[in-house]
């Protein structure tokens, strides 16, 4: 995950190069926005209202919906 005080129009380097050695199923960059949207491979930019929407969701004690 990373963290952009403003909307991202591309991604750092040291992201891309964290989520290629990690591998993990999904990368965030969180900004200051409210949009959700693909930046490339599985890299997601994401605003922090939406983010704690979706790990709330992945807590559900009934498991149901994914984000």
């Amino acid at each position: 995950m990373s963290v952009s005080t403003t909307k991202p129009s591309q991604l750092e380097r040291g992201l891309r190069v964290a989520a290629e050695d990690l591998q993990p199923d999904r990368t965030f960059l969180v900004h200051s926005g409210e949009q959700r949207y693909p930046l490339g491979g599985r890299i997601e930019a994401i605003g922090l209202t939406a983010l704690a929407d979706a790990l709330a969701a992945l807590r559900s004690p009934d498991g149901a919906g994914e984000a």
